[in-house]
């Protein structure tokens, strides 16, 4: 999972220091002879420090989404286990929600309880990490854009 996400937010995060690398101060702080560390630490991160969380919760979101997307066609994130006499299922080791989603979706005819519950707290979740970035995306643009009073 880690191999999927990582090329997106490498390139990312190049992009936001490079267009922070540009400005004055860091051009000023290196040429009176400030560190790599000195002006990654005090110049370059403070920038990056918001986009950085909310491109985190972003990849939690993927994440979770390809999670559930792999349960649906019973690969498990914790490992399957694969029942060898009738009825012949896949069945998640760790039980997790979305591997129960996938382990029991051919009851959504006959007892939708049993895939109800744990689809509700699925989404639940993945709602809530969508509502925080929302938070996150707001709070780093109301404080990009003001402007300090001289």
């Amino acid at each position: 999972m880690a191999l999927v996400g990582t090329p997106g937010v490498y390139a990312t995060v190049l992009k936001k220091t490079s267009e922070i690398n540009k400005n004055l101060f860091v051009t000023a702080s290196s040429s009176l002879g400030g560190s790599k560390v000195h002006i990654i630490t005090k110049h370059i991160f403070p920038y990056v420090k918001g986009n950085l969380s909310v491109l985190f919760v972003k990849e939690i979101i993927l994440v979770l989404g390809l999670i559930g997307q792999l349960g649906i066609f019973d690969t498990f994130l914790g490992g399957t286990i694969k029942r060898e006499t009738p009825p012949y299922i896949h069945i998640s080791e760790t039980h997790e929600w979305a591997g129960i989603v996938g382990q029991w979706r051919g009851f959504i005819y006959g007892s939708q309880w049993i895939l109800f519950f744990p689809l509700c707290a699925y989404i639940v979740l993945l709602l809530g990490f969508y509502l925080i970035s929302r938070g996150l995306e707001q709070k780093q643009r109301k404080t990009f854009y003001k402007v300090p009073y001289l």
